[in-house]
């Protein structure tokens, strides 16, 4: 067939107009809609835990971690390959430096990492040698966060140092599924969610009948809190004796409305718990508390009866919430022995940490704070 030059014209022009609708839609496909949303294939915009929208790379490979908690937080959100350079405490690898901290323990490269300066912050100049892509820093405030974006040119995410799996459980959430945005890690999210979910929901059904009546008072001595402390700082919020349902002697009161906080040790006899349990973290000076008033202590039943038991110590540069979960079936096996019969606690505490750094730790935990879930003297 003989093709004229008009009928050739008229072809062309028809490619030409399919080639402007295809652009066209394509253009209109990636554009702004309006809502602020700036993603493109290559960003992403999330907003962080001070309500800061902030646009990251679609695919993160170099990131660091600054102040208590981020580094941990991106540990348990299998991200740890990514991080590029550490706070200078990380490279202590002493039992006395590494101590209860589940995510250090568990991953030994970060002491050959690159440091980004002290504890608590680092150094801005360090952290820029490592050529972060996003960095992750637990905030008091936003402008925090602001303050070192602006500075370094970097993408900051603005993580929560103060969140729990009680009153602050939906932050915590909120927090993990943010990780999760940024580290393609929705999956992982809704893991490690799910599993302590589980958990709470087991720790419930286990104590939930049990009568007031029949339940053992309970005290925690020794407790860490921004440093080691004797056997008179307490808990009156102890997550492992609100998730068991236990009866504390302590209330908000009796700490100032705090949730951790000191007491008068002349106060213990007057409480006479019936079950006593030291945090690792303060034995020594609960040792030495002991020596010092054994008069008193020697009429708590507790004490009496030797039944005083160790947990392990989860606050360690923050909550080691692996740790946590895992002073939770101690605890509920200790004060409930037939609702918890079929749980070793030691195996739970692995399984716990299996899940959450990916290690079964329990034992190097153990030897460095220098005991675990067992029955312990002051005397």
């Amino acid at each position: 067939m003989r093709v004229t030059n008009k009928n050739l014209l008229i072809s062309l022009a028809a490619v030409g107009v399919v080639a402007i609708m295809v652009v066209a839609a394509l253009v209109a496909t990636s554009a702004p809609d309006g809502s602020g949303n700036e993603d493109t294939a290559e960003t992403i915009t999330v907003t962080d835990m001070w309500g800061r929208n902030v646009t990251v790379p679609n695919e993160v490979d170099r990131i660091v971690c600054v102040n208590a908690a981020a580094l941990r937080f991106i540990c348990y959100m299998n991200g740890a390959d990514r991080v590029v350079g550490v706070e200078e405490h990380e490279h202590g690898s002493s039992a006395a430096d590494l101590g209860g901290r589940t995510y250090r323990i568990a991953n030994p490269e970060f002491g050959n990492l690159p440091i980004i300066g002290p504890i608590h912050g680092g150094d801005q100049e360090l952290i820029a040698a490592v050529t972060p892509e996003v960095i992750f820093k637990c905030a008091s405030q936003a402008s925090d966060c602001d303050d070192l974006q602006n500075s370094l040119g970097v993408p900051v995410i603005g993580l929560n140092m103060n969140v729990d799996l009680a009153t602050r459980y939906t932050l915590f959430q909120q927090q993990l599924r943010l990780i999760g945005q940024v580290l393609d890690e929705d999956a992982r999210a809704e893991e490690l969610i799910d599993s302590i979910e589980l958990v709470m929901d087991d720790l419930e059904q286990r104590t939930s009948g049990i009568t007031e009546e029949s339940k053992p008072t309970a005290y925690v001595g020794g407790v860490s809190y921004s440093g080691y402390h004797g056997i008179d700082w307490t808990c009156a919020v102890y997550p492992p004796f609100d998730l068991t349902n236990a009866k504390n002697v302590i209330d908000l009161e009796m700490t100032m409305n705090k949730s951790v906080g000191q007491i008068s040790i002349e106060l213990l006899p007057l409480l006479n718990p019936d079950i006593v349990f030291i945090d690792w973290g303060g034995i020594a000076l609960c040792v030495e508390d002991y020596a010092r008033f054994e008069d008193a202590l020697e009429t708590v039943t507790a004490f009496q009866n030797g039944d005083v038991y160790g947990v392990l110590q989860y606050n360690w540069y923050a909550t080691n919430w692996d740790s946590l979960l895992a002073d939770c079936y101690y605890v509920g096996k200790v004060l409930f022995p037939d609702a918890f019969a079929d749980v070793d606690p030691e195996e739970k505490a692995d399984e716990i940490f299996q899940l959450w750094v990916g290690e079964p730790i329990y034992d190097q935990v153990v030897t460095n704070c220098g005991g675990g879930f067992q029955q312990v003297s002051l005397g």
